[in-house]
């Protein structure tokens, strides 16, 4: 009796069939077990070339012609289990056909572990319509009960500024009018101008009220808490008239036509008449008033003295000292915007490009209401949405709809949550799972061999690192507010000096709340065609429930937000770089095994470095700059391989097979068992034997 049986299949054919003569080279080659060091899951192949012949050869022939290298041609495994008396299939795998080699004799190919798993991975840089019902391949997909979760874009502060100098000018000669206010305004200019909206003139004198010709020094275009800081001076010599005492009282103007509120901000007053040089000074010290959008703003003094005669001629001088600071902190309305949760995102990516319908599992971005699977509880990371440019400035998702990658929903959801990526089985049915990396290093054991011999050890330097590229790529730096913004570019440096090799967890999505802000202020109007140049860019969004909806999360579970202008209005506070680098944790310390008094240290970052915070379950500010190695979660591995050879037994090799992520131990006796995660193994040509090459656990 054949230990073996293999079987070929094809969705043409009514049922697997098994094969009369044997592939030659299964025997030789092996299964290779593989951990993809960016993805940390364990995968399998052939790494030899099967050679097929007779009726294998025949079939596989057949359906090259058919399909050519796109024939999803199957070849399945059977081993004869003796305690069992009956076969039982250990191995499911797809003929790689770019590598097949046909003759009149034989047909040679690779074997993948599936169609499945080649797919995914050679289409994981493939952007999928997360709005598309159609696969890669044009097969359909199954809409959810909801795509999308429509979320209100609170408004994030935005603060503007304008500084105004001396706009030099002509000094006007004016004759005074008897008991009427005489009204001067001064002429300002700008030397930093964020407000934008203002009206600009020489220095004015006029009996008439400022707003009566509209000379406005400013017009807001959007509503907000101004803050006024000024020095405002004046200066006249009467050229002729009386022997007078003078006023000079300064005003704040606000509001708009038929709506304006005066507030008198200084006075000035001289007695025992004057007919030379008079000067007036005053200075508005933090002065706040509420605007709304379109509210005009007049800064003014009016001139008086006591019993005015009509020939009352004066000079106003140009004087140096003028000084005006406005300062805006302005909000406008909250808009709404569909968002992909990304649970939901990953789903839609991994169906499309795999062409398998309930191909996705994650328990860490899973929530009790996800689709197309729901879970127990929600996930940890699993309030969180994506959208792009367009739908936060408003376009119709029909006409924006966002598209992304595996690859890259995987780099940002590394970067922010380290994660990995693994398959899952369920019987014959394989998904991806994304998962936390603790579920990739399990410490429970899967298999034990004793009376190993010439285990061997080496430093395993690629798990070694001595800077790390942190954060996110992009954000819109060089703009306004942007370096109050902490969602950006971070390098760090490790306490390592005998290696150089830096680890990249750095995200392609944007969380900057200043850009979300950017961006969706500059509305979409039907019918226009003006762009953004964020339009296409992807944005992570963190999300909190509140009555059974989801909200944007802001400040709500924070004790302090520091060293920020307006923590009440943020976004992705829990998104901060350093607080990715906790969530990776576990991964940067087992580079750092004897180095737990030593310290991460920021060498470069852009925007806010000074942001720090605390949550309110947490009893210490967290720093954006540096952090303690032993803050960090237990290291879940040492940086050394181990290498050592076995003969498994069927049943080891099928505890591998079905759980390949635990915890193998070995010992050259039976006792004093060393522990590791599968790295690599295959079968060793010479001896027949299974070559192992393990990472060592901390355990």
């Amino acid at each position: 009796m054949s230990q073996f049986r293999f079987y070929i299949f094809h969705k043409d054919l009514k049922q697997p069939v098994r094969l009369k003569y044997d592939p030659e080279g299964w025997d030789s080659g092996g299964v290779t077990r593989k951990r993809d060091p960016r993805w940390h899951g364990v995968f399998f192949e052939y790494t030899q070339k099967l050679r097929f012949v007779k009726d294998g050869r025949n079939l596989v022939a057949y359906f090259y012609e058919q399909y050519g290298i796109e024939a999803e041609l199957v070849l399945i495994r059977q081993r004869y289990i003796n305690s069992q008396r009956k076969y039982r299939t250990d191995y499911t795998g797809r003929f790689n056909l770019t590598t097949l080699e046909i003759s009149e004799l034989y047909a040679e190919c690779n074997i993948e572990q599936s169609g499945f798993l080649q797919k995914f991975k050679n289409r994981q840089d493939v952007k999928v319509n997360l709005s598309s019902l159609v696969t890669q391949s044009g097969k359909a997909i199954e809409a959810n009960s909801s795509e999308t979760e429509t979320i209100e874009l609170h408004s994030k502060t935005l603060r503007k500024d304008a500084i105004d100098g001396l706009l030099d000018g002509l000094q006007p000669t004016a004759q005074m009018e008897i008991d009427e206010p005489n009204y001067v305004l001064w002429p300002w200019s700008p030397v930093l101008d964020e407000i934008q909206e203002r009206f600009d003139y020489l220095m004015q004198f006029n009996s008439a009220s400022p707003e009566t010709d509209f000379k406005y020094n400013f017009k807001v275009a959007e509503s907000g808490n101004y803050t006024f800081n000024a020095v405002m001076h004046i200066g006249f010599v009467v050229l002729s008239g009386l022997d007078l005492d003078w006023t000079v009282s300064w005003y704040i103007k606000t509001g708009r036509p038929g709506n304006y509120t005066t507030q008198q901000i200084g006075t000035t007053q001289s007695s025992g008449g004057l007919t030379d040089n008079f000067q007036s000074s005053t200075s508005i010290s933090d002065y706040t008033v509420a605007l709304e959008k379109d509210d005009e703003i007049y800064i003014y003094g009016i001139v008086q003295g006591d019993g005015i005669a009509s020939n009352t001629t004066v000079r106003f001088d140009r004087l140096e000292n003028y000084t005006l600071s406005v300062r805006g902190d302005t909000l406008v309305p909250a808009t709404t915007a569909p968002i992909f949760l990304i649970h939901e995102a990953f789903a839609r990516v991994v169906e499309s490009i795999t062409d398998e319908a309930d191909s996705f599992r994650s328990e860490y971005y899973g929530r009790t209401d996800s689709e197309p699977t729901a879970y127990d509880a929600d996930g940890e990371g699993s309030l969180r949405g994506i959208l792009n440019g367009s739908l936060i400035r408003g376009f119709p998702l029909a006409d924006r709809p966002p598209t992304t990658s595996f690859k890259e929903l995987f780099d940002m959801a590394r970067a922010v949550d380290g994660i990995g990526v693994g398959i899952k089985l369920d019987g014959l049915k394989q998904r991806i799972y994304v998962a936390p990396l603790v579920d990739f290093y399990k410490p429970q054991r899967v298999v034990k061999f004793n009376f190993v011999k010439d285990i061997r050890k080496a430093v395993a330097t690629e798990y070694y690192y001595n800077r790390i590229d942190a954060g996110y790529d992009r954000w819109n730096n060089e703009q306004l507010n942007n370096l109050d913004e902490f969602l950006t570019k971070r390098e760090f440096v490790l306490p390592l000096t005998q290696i150089d090799n830096t680890l990249a967890l750095r995200s392609p999505i944007i969380a900057s709340g200043y850009t979300i802000e950017f961006v969706r202020r500059d509305r979409y109007i039907q019918g226009t065609t003006k762009d953004n140049d964020r339009d296409n860019d992807n944005f992570i969004i963190q999300l909190r429930r509140d009555d059974g909806s989801l909200v944007t999360d802001k400040d709500e579970d924070f004790a302090e937000l520091n060293n920020i202008i307006s923590p009440e209005t943020i976004y992705n506070a829990k998104l901060s770089v350093m607080r990715n680098l906790k969530r990776n944790g576990r991964y940067i310390r087992s580079a750092l095994f004897h180095q737990n008094d030593e310290f991460i240290k920021m060498t470069f970052g852009e925007g806010n470095t000074e942001f720090n915070s605390r949550l309110t379950t947490e009893a210490n500010v967290l720093s954006e700059k540096e952090i303690k190695v032993s803050d960090l979660d237990r290291p879940l591995w040492i940086p050394e391989y181990y290498f050592f050879k076995v003969s498994p037994t069927f049943e080891q090799e099928e505890a591998l097979n079905l759980e390949p992520c635990g915890l193998i131990e070995f010992s050259t006796t039976d006792k004093d068992h060393k522990k590791g995660y599968l790295v690599e193994s295959n079968v060793d040509d010479e001896s027949g034997l299974t070559e192992f090459k393990v990472l060592r656990a901390n355990q």
